[in-house]
């Protein structure tokens, strides 16, 4: 009952937030990311909504560029939602293990700018690199909120 509160309570809060990376078209999809992930029963649940925001958001758009960098930075920003708000949980849950957490997204993010960059520099030139950018931030966004939701679910 009180994952399932603060859940709703997160998610009302993150639909009310704009979001600065992507314009008011992208928004519902930043926060559809928040309700799979907090309205997940399982495991696989949580894991099955990587891209499930994403994907109906390009076949919106129908696949422009400009379309497939907002819907991936979209799918971004709902995944960060995700995770500062499941780290802020794991913080308080583990006082003793917050310092820790804070150097291990801290390395984290350090990680994925430069795994997305070098990404990002094998497309050269080009509109395809802007949108492998945005694509490998979201997915790498995806699998660290799901490890950490993992952990939130299951702490032992």
């Amino acid at each position: 009952m009180r994952q399932l509160f603060f859940a709703l309570a997160f998610c009302l809060a993150s639909c009310a937030t704009s979001h600065a990376d992507a314009d008011e078209t992208a928004a519902p999809y930043a926060s559809a990311v928040q309700v799979c992930v907090f309205s997940a029963q399982t495991d696989d649940a949580v894991a099955a909504c990587r891209e499930a925001t994403s994907r109906p958001c390009i076949e919106d758009d129908g696949g422009t560029t400009p379309g497939l960098i907002e819907c991936y930075s979209a799918e971004n920003d709902g995944w960060e939602h995700v995770m500062d708000f499941v780290a802020g949980e794991l913080t308080a849950a583990f006082p003793e293990s917050a310092a820790l957490l804070a150097d291990a997204q801290h390395n984290w993010q350090l990680f994925r700018e430069q795994d997305c960059a070098f990404a990002q520099q094998r497309w050269g030139p080009g509109s395809g690199a802007q949108v492998e950018y945005v694509r490998c931030m979201a997915t790498h966004a995806a699998d660290r909120a799901v490890a950490l939701v993992l952990v939130q679910r299951h702490p032992d």
